[in-house]
């Protein structure tokens, strides 16, 4: 068999020199033939591995994108509505006014206020992770755009809805309204608001993770929540 002169080249460090003499013995050798072979083997089985994850990923961008364009919310029923957003239509319109002047206009194929609003308050109904806001179809984005969908929301919300609607202060008319409120539910008297505990998931934190790790059997923040009437009507 005749062997040709090669430049000098390494592929997953089998060296093969220049001189014929070299060249030729590097070439017979059965292992470096077999290294060779497995190494562009394992480079094409990686590649297309990569082709193909990028494929998937583009395909579930279409068909996230077709199911927005398809998924009208106001043709939601509304038990279906407040079932998924834990609202109904009237008081997500009045949210949606109050904050789509805080975000930029929307970008060609980009979300709109309104599918931004409704991943969130999904995700707030969920009490869940992100990853299932993310698969969510009627929903229908990932979860890494969630994500920043999320922290852009909860500064908004922060600064335009709670200050208004999240408050403790209470007017005599308001305590004695809510004394009669809980009395008539509970026949205790004198309660004016009420106060509850919760876990709420969170991944694993880097430092003192055995501290967030509860009794349930996941890593939550314990969290205290105590509401007057106005918010629990």
């Amino acid at each position: 068999m005749r062997i040709s002169t090669i430049p000098s080249t390494n592929i997953a460090g089998c060296k093969l020199l220049s001189s014929k003499s070299t060249t030729a013995n590097a070439l017979r050798s059965p292992v470096c033939v077999l290294s060779c072979w497995k190494s562009l083997k394992e480079m094409d089985t990686v590649m297309l591995a990569i082709m193909a994850e990028e494929e998937e990923k583009d395909t579930l961008r279409r068909q996230r994108a077709n199911l927005r364009k398809r998924n009208d919310l106001s043709e939601m029923c509304d038990t279906e509505f407040i079932k998924n957003f834990r609202l109904n239509k009237e008081a997500f319109q009045y949210i949606l006014d109050e904050i789509k002047d805080d975000f930029p206009s929307q970008k060609q194929g980009g979300l709109s206020v309104e599918r931004k609003l409704a991943a969130c308050l999904r995700f707030f109904a969920e009490g869940s992770y992100q990853h299932g806001t993310g698969k969510d179809f009627d929903i229908a984005v990932a979860q890494s755009t969630f994500s920043k969908i999320l922290s852009e929301m909860l500064v908004v919300l922060e600064r335009k809805i709670c200050p208004r609607w999240i408050q403790l202060q209470m007017t005599d008319e308001e305590m004695r309204h809510a004394k009669r409120y809980f009395y008539n539910k509970s026949a205790i008297p004198g309660v004016v608001m009420c106060v509850d505990g919760t876990h709420v998931k969170i991944l694993p934190p880097k430092v003192n993770r055995n501290l967030f790790f509860n009794r349930k059997g996941f890593y939550s923040l314990n969290v205290l929540l105590v509401g007057k009437l106005s918010m629990l009507c």
